[in-house]
């Protein structure tokens, strides 16, 4: 008997899973598809999955009118792609995939955390759910090698990627009637990353030029992008390059010391960082800043 198969899809993980679905034969194992939306990102691309869900003729749900929906949950297994929410049916399996390699950054925010930390192999995991959130035994996982500076948007469409070829590998283990058992984790190894905030967006100019330009990176799109206070004024920083340090008396940092082709120079803790791309509030272009004499807080 095929299985029955709900996936909880969020974002372009999301729809890689569909993809996949489609790529090894496995659509008609779909039961239903709940689709997730993020405000906190450029594009959630709940859309095209709702369009990939038509064109297949998938059952589908956005995720604000799932309710007592599902029948008979215990036969069935739910996938959950890019999901941040809590998932309370009994289902008889719940597959979650990760972006870490667990038991490494289990909680939120785990792939921006790998990047902060400039660790130089990062990955996905699938897991069984099970008690604790990212506990559970592992099932798979695929491994990406990063060399940086690199931007998260990159990242993201490469971790993607993995989602594809994780869940063709699922599928085709569900489909072939085998049973997802998974390894446990090494409890003792096991780190956390905690959720993010606008106030984890800030920049502190007090770290050197190098450090900001890798937290720019790192929380770029399809994030909301690093943030400062202009003239009152919430502004974004999406690029910015290092610019050669010069002999400071005073080192005030934040503020504006030199204007080059329109893009503002800012005094770092240590050296000096050219804003190179930077929006306000709503998005639109807010290079150049009307005065020199500024100070970004």
């Amino acid at each position: 008997m095929d299985p029955k198969i709900v996936i909880y899809a969020l974002g372009l993980k999301g729809l890689k899973i569909l993809k996949a679905s489609e790529a090894v034969e496995s659509l008609s194992y779909i039961h239903q598809v709940i689709v997730g939306s993020d405000r906190g990102v450029e594009n959630d691309y709940a859309d095209t999955i709702i369009d990939f869900c038509k064109f297949n003729k998938l059952v589908w749900v956005r995720k604000d009118e799932h309710k007592d929906w599902v029948t008979s949950p215990n036969e069935i297994i739910a996938i959950a792609a890019g999901w941040r929410w809590m998932i309370n049916e009994s289902y008889r399996k719940i597959i979650i995939i990760h972006d870490s390699l667990l038991p490494r950054y289990r909680g939120f925010n785990p792939l921006v955390s790998a990047l902060l930390a400039k660790d130089p192999i990062i990955g996905i995991t699938a897991l069984l759910a099970e008690g604790e959130y990212d506990c559970g035994p592992i099932v798979g996982r695929r491994e990406l090698s990063i060399n940086y500076p690199i931007k998260v948007a990159e990242v993201t469409s490469r971790i993607a990627d993995l989602y594809f070829d994780l869940a063709c590998e699922i599928f085709e283990s569900l489909g072939s009637g085998k049973s997802l058992i998974g390894v446990p984790q090494d409890h003792t190894k096991a780190t956390y990353s905690i959720w993010r905030d606008e106030e984890d967006y800030r920049v502190n100019w007090r770290r050197s030029a190098e450090d900001l330009r890798h937290f720019i990176n790192c929380v770029g799109s399809p994030y909301r992008g690093a943030s400062a206070r202009y003239e009152n004024c919430l502004i974004r920083i999406h690029d910015a390059e290092i610019d050669k340090d010069v002999e400071l008396v005073n080192r005030d940092v934040g503020k504006v010391i030199f204007i080059r082709d329109n893009q503002p120079v800012i005094i770092c803790g240590i050296g000096l960082l050219r804003l190179t791309n930077v929006t306000d509030e709503n998005g639109f272009n807010a290079l150049p800043f009307k005065k020199f004499r500024i100070r970004l807080n």
